[in-house]
């Protein structure tokens, strides 16, 4: 994910988030077996994290290295395969209501055997974690009430001459958000806050677990506000997008020239018709290029984004999505390739946070 961090707000430059329930009634399904094995000896390696990053769905491998993973719905994901000992294994898959058998071969990676001890400023660390912090979970109301676990795994570097901020972490990260119920499992491979040219970057790769329901009143809590941050995300507008039916699911869409800093539309507003831009079956291809002013007239902006600006009155949720290259391939699911290529202002740049992420597999209830 890189981001540029403007003067009134953040602008969001593409998830490289490495591509989430149970099982959806209404939905076909897939489910991928197979065995880890050893690329030096061909023994089966056991106890491995076998999972779909972004998704709740996952399996460690048996003492004979196999694994099986079910109730996949429709769309694509990143299959990820880390364990101490051998480099991760990274393979991205469409699922189309179909099974898939896999013989994945981890290769040795002997300098991940034992942990590294990274030396850090203390300083730096007392002084920039809380930026990190900010930048990293966000400022939605969602993102205010996550918290790291192991915030000592994180390990700071402020470069003076190139006034960047740069994060390490020894462990995945273990990050609890207790408004929307997951624990997630954060791998962060990188975080880079440059102060000086407003540009935020982040690569990692997410793993979710459902943090456990204490009562009914509870569970009807978490499936309100999963809604809630569901609707108007930028998974919702892919899958909208997909279905060619972002107007009946509350988005508003007009094509504009430009964008100011003000994060408002310069050289006018133009009707279009997103239907005449979609083709393919199965993966939908969208052959646009240039600038989509999407508001989303169900909610309005979150309170913590109208302290950007210098006035307060509340507006639904505007945003900008510029298409640098003449169409990207969507999936199902609402993934979408090439992530790149599509670059976000407004509201959405602000919101789509880690702390606002959802399951990649995940559903409205009403939608299931």
């Amino acid at each position: 994910m890189r981001t540029r961090l403007r003067k009134k707000c953040v602008q969001f430059i593409g998830w490289i988030l490495l591509a989430t329930f149970g099982p959806l009634a209404g939905f076909s399904q897939s489910a991928v077996r197979g065995k880890v094995t050893d690329g030096k000896n061909g023994e089966p390696v056991p106890f491995a994290n076998v999972f779909f990053s972004n998704t709740t769905m996952g399996s460690p491998t048996l003492e004979n290295g196999t694994f099986e993973i079910k109730n996949i719905p429709n769309g694509k994901y990143d299959l990820t395969v880390s364990v101490i000992g051998y480099k991760r294994f990274q393979q991205s898959s469409e699922f189309q209501g179909t099974d898939r058998q896999l013989m994945i071969v981890l290769e040795p990676d002997p300098g991940n055997l034992t942990e590294v001890t990274i030396v850090a400023d203390q300083s730096d660390y007392k002084k920039y974690f809380p930026a990190f912090k900010k930048y990293f979970l966000g400022e939605t109301i969602n993102s205010i009430q996550c918290e790291i676990k192991n915030p000592k795994d994180i390990f700071l570097f402020y470069d003076a001459k190139t006034q960047t901020l740069t994060a390490h972490a020894s462990k995945p990260l273990i990050i609890e958000n207790n408004r929307l119920g997951y624990r997630i499992h954060y791998i962060l491979d990188l975080f880079e806050l440059n102060f000086k040219s407003n540009v935020k970057t982040i690569k990692g790769i997410p793993r979710f677990e459902e943090l456990s329901l204490e009562d009914d009143r509870r569970k009807r809590q978490l499936d309100k506000r999963r809604s809630v941050t569901y609707k108007g995300s930028l998974t919702h507008f892919m899958r909208s997008l997909y279905n060619n039916s972002v107007e009946n699911e509350g988005f508003g869409v007009m094509r504009v020239d430009s964008v100011s800093l003000a994060d408002e539309p310069v050289g006018g507003e133009h009707p279009i018709h997103l239907g005449e831009y979609l083709s393919g079956a199965g993966v939908k291809n969208f052959g646009f290029k240039g600038i989509l002013q999407v508001v989303y007239r169900e909610e309005v902006e979150e309170c913590g984004y109208r302290r950007n600006f210098s006035f307060r009155t509340t507006y639904p949720q505007k945003s900008f999505l510029k298409f640098t290259s003449m169409g990207i391939s969507i999936f199902e699911n609402g993934y979408y390739v090439d992530f790149w290529t599509v670059f976000l202002d407004g509201y959405l740049a602000w919101s789509e946070t880690i702390g606002e992420l959802l399951p990649r597999s995940y559903y409205p209830t009403e939608e299931k």
